[in-house]
């Protein structure tokens, strides 16, 4: 989430953090004001899974990334919140 456009109102408190950690995979208003940035793979470079609830059942998907990796040290957004967590 762009926190510095999506809600303006805390954009001069999150300035006033002393370490800044964005996890974005584009540049945009809140990357420009991290003190670390760490590059996130798209949803067409990840891989990941689904399930949809419909009125026949519920299916399950797996998605595989459609284009190769633009940043070569960009992180899957759920792998880098599995190793955070450890």
């Amino acid at each position: 989430v762009d926190v510095n456009y999506r809600f303006p109102w805390l954009a001069a408190a999150f300035k006033k953090v002393r370490t800044r950690i964005v996890l974005a995979c584009m540049p945009n208003e809140t990357t420009g004001d991290a003190t670390h940035l760490v590059p996130a793979r798209t949803w067409l470079e990840d891989w990941g899974d689904l399930r949809v609830q419909s009125p026949e059942g519920a299916w399950y998907g797996i998605q595989q990334p459609a284009v190769r990796t633009q940043v070569a040290n960009a992180v899957s957004v759920t792998g880098f919140w599995l190793e955070f967590a450890k």
